[in-house]
């Protein structure tokens, strides 16, 4: 009865709010709980190797480099 979405859907069945309203604050509320895990996985996982630039060979070469390493 804690999922994301389900408070909303329920006031909505009690006839507390309509249903576009449900909607629309169940997508808000899933929103905020995918940013609480991005925030919380940022802060959890350290990258080995950040690809912060635009494609190009080196790139391409130094991601293989480490795929070969790693398998």
């Amino acid at each position: 009865m804690k999922g994301v979405g389900v408070p909303e859907l329920l006031r909505h069945l009690r006839g507390a709010i309509p249903l576009d309203e449900a909607i629309a604050m169940a997508q808000r509320a899933t929103r905020h709980y995918a940013k609480r895990q991005m925030t919380w996985f940022r802060h959890q996982i350290v990258a080995d190797l950040v690809f912060d630039q635009q494609f190009s060979a080196s790139m391409l070469r130094q991601a293989n480099d480490l795929l070969t390493s790693f398998c």
